[in-house]
């Protein structure tokens, strides 16, 4: 049994507080397989809602797992009504010498009681091929497709293909890379909101190149940079509008400074170019880390920009404090 209590609801545009409980249940049938079932009620500003999940997952060697989980539940919304919700959400796992991937194909209904029912399709996937100790290749393909009720307006797409290389030299472990290219097309519908409660503005076909280096050039000083460039289209979604070329370039100068007692410190210099507005903005951010353990640190820090160093974010809402958690290996 579990209760949450959350200060606010950001995501449903609501502000107060909202409390969640869960009560669940787990049962090994074997070695291989367990079943387990769940219930979430949450009350409070915003939605409401009961909902009820059964799953069973599948284990039958140490490579392979597999899973399978059915949902069911009605969320009662101040905007949309009662929506009686039903996914199916099918995972497998495979690990197995140098070769790891995840992945997920769900398949969900949203039967709201004033607009009517959407359906949505999506699968996220994820492969990393370890080559040799110094090199790691990985690949990420996410994809999700929904025809919205009542108006062709109201559908929504989005997908997402990620190829990288990550490169850490074992005979000199003071160089770190990351080489990343992704190709991301996001067309969400006119009423879709982000997790902080902001309405989508635009819909992007963007092509995203990232080349990203560290150095730890003395025992207490690491020095890094980045460059990312995106070449694409972008479109408002509150009107009807057609494609505009979008270009943008990113450059950031970091450097991060190792303090007694477990503490690092890191300060960012950052530039955005775009291209079509030949506009140029630049400043920068800084932090504060706590080292917990040998692979995890934890800190936080200001963001004087109001820009994100992923290009695929065109919000232009980043300013502010930040919490941040980094895994090291």
């Amino acid at each position: 049994m579990n209760y949450t209590l959350a200060a606010d609801q950001p995501d449903a545009l609501n502000v107060g507080r909202a409390g969640t409980l869960t009560t669940g249940t787990r049962y090994r049938y074997d070695d291989a397989t367990s079943v387990y079932g769940e219930e979430r009620l949450q009350t409070g500003t915003g939605s409401d809602s009961l909902t009820r999940a059964y799953g069973v997952d599948f284990s039958p060697s140490k490579q392979w797992t597999y899973g399978l989980k059915f949902e069911h539940g009605t969320i009662s919304d101040p905007f949309a009504g009662d929506i009686a919700l039903t996914a199916v959400t099918g995972t497998l796992q495979y690990t197995h010498a140098q070769i790891k991937y995840g992945g997920a194909l769900e398949w969900r209904r949203d039967d709201s009681s004033l607009t009517g029912a959407s359906r949505t399709a999506l699968t996220r996937n994820s492969l990393s091929y370890q080559v040799d100790p110094d090199w790691k290749l990985f690949g990420k393909l996410n994809w999700s497709k929904t025809n919205g009720p009542a108006s062709p307006s109201l559908d929504a797409s989005f997908h997402e293909v990620v190829i990288g290389a990550a490169w850490r030299p074992v005979k000199d472990d003071r160089w770190n890379a990351l080489f990343k290219f992704t190709v991301l097309d996001d067309q969400p519908s006119a009423a879709q909101v982000s997790a902080g409660g902001n309405t989508l503005e635009y819909a992007q076909q963007s092509r995203v190149l990232d080349v990203d280096a560290t150095y730890q050039a003395w025992k207490w000083v690491s020095l890094g940079a980045k460059y990312a460039i995106r070449s694409g289209e972008l479109k408002p979604t509150l009107t009807a509008g057609d494609w505009f070329d979008s270009q943008a370039q990113l450059w950031v100068l970091r450097g991060d400074l190792l303090l007694p007692r477990k503490w690092d410190a890191m300060i960012e210099l950052r530039r955005l170019s775009i291209r079509e507005t030949d506009d140029a903005r630049s400043g920068f951010l800084v932090g504060c880390y706590r080292h917990v353990g040998d692979h995890l640190k934890i800190g936080a820090g200001y963001n004087f920009t109001n820009y994100s160093d992923d290009l695929t974010d065109v919000s232009y809402r980043s300013r502010g404090f930040f919490v941040n958690m980094i895994g090291k290996y």
